[in-house]
């Protein structure tokens, strides 16, 4: 049992290094789009640059998982699409609404994917699970000092942030579903190269504004590919070996409270009693959900086809720990 919650404990820090990658990028990308970049030319560049990041290092340094077979081609071009999606939608919003009441949209994707589970996998989803969540949600909407004033929103801006939530949370889903057969970085690598080749068809490459591209604006699009993408789904993609999707989306709303605790100690911004309290509730939150009993919340260890062999040990011993308490 011991291994089990050194493992779990590894799912929840590699999502919380997710969610504090995206906090940084999400300010960046915010910045970017008062220039000339539009939304759709930041979310079609952090594509490609990932691949072109990502598919090269897999060569050079693990070349096993740069490999894919003809039957495995629609399920990675799924989540290339869903890639599009999720970054067309979530840009879209926040261009259009507060970044604070885009970020709480999204962040309805834990319930969501507890929805999901329960329903079309006809699953049992524990009843702390739901608390959790909905903890979480509501830490998000005091961090963010989203208020009750929020009749503005345009159906527009409303309509992607839906979008945002609903394929942020089939991301979560797709990717804990490969990780049982592929290495999380295959699942990216190639989910970011389709969606790359899906925008070069949306949105052919000698349309892209390069002139609105200065040295200080390309470094930003390099990060937000590499570090708030590769790595921040990455992280994510890592994690769901180690925990199932419901914690691994409620883990991740801590982003905004991440993001908030970046401007206080770099920014010198003001905390107020609200946002402390929905950080409180958001760290209670995901500590709820890390207390979920290991038999309702422990993931399938079926072990990835290109996993390294370390790991597989370590998912079979958490194996054969679960069926021992199992069956006393």
């Amino acid at each position: 049992m011991n291994a089990f919650i050194s493992l779990t404990w590894r799912g929840h820090a590699c999502a919380l290094g997710a969610a504090a990658l995206w906090a940084v990028s999400a300010a960046l990308a915010k910045g970017l789009f008062s220039g000339s970049l539009d939304v759709f030319s930041v979310a079609q560049t952090r594509a490609l640059v990932g691949f072109l990041f990502l598919w090269p290092a897999l060569l050079l340094f693990r070349r096993p998982l740069a490999r894919l077979a003809p039957r495995e081609v629609p399920f990675m071009a799924l989540v290339g699409a869903n890639f599009v999606l999720i970054h067309a939608s979530y840009y879209y919003a926040i261009s259009l609404m507060p970044v604070a009441v885009a970020i709480l949209i999204q962040y309805m994707a834990p319930l969501l994917i507890l929805a999901w589970v329960r329903g079309a996998r006809r699953r049992p989803v524990e009843p702390t699970l739901w608390a959790a969540a909905l903890l979480c949600l509501a830490g998000c909407a005091l961090v963010a000092g989203v208020s009750g004033d929020v009749g503005g929103i345009g159906a527009r801006g409303l309509a992607a942030g839906v979008v945002s939530a609903i394929t942020y949370a089939a991301y979560i889903l797709l990717a804990e579903s490969g990780v049982r057969r592929f290495s999380p970085w295959t699942i990216l690598c190639y989910g970011l190269g389709f969606a790359a080749l899906f925008w070069g068809v949306l949105r052919p490459w000698w349309r892209f504004p390069y002139q609105a591209l200065t040295p200080g604006t390309a470094g930003l699009l390099v990060f937000i590919a590499v570090m708030g993408t590769v790595l921040a789904f990455g992280l994510v993609s890592v994690a769901l070996r180690y925990l199932p999707a419901g914690p691994v989306g409620i883990t991740t709303t801590a982003e905004p409270v991440i993001a908030a605790g970046v401007a206080f100690i770099h920014l010198h911004e003001h905390l107020t009693a609200t946002q402390l309290a929905g950080g409180a509730l958001v760290l209670a939150g995901i500590l709820l959900s890390h207390r979920v009993p290991a038999g309702e919340a422990a993931p399938e260890w079926h072990g990835s086809r290109r996993a390294e062999e370390g790991q597989e040990g370590a998912a079979a011993g958490v194996r054969g720990t679960l069926r021992r308490e199992q069956g006393r």
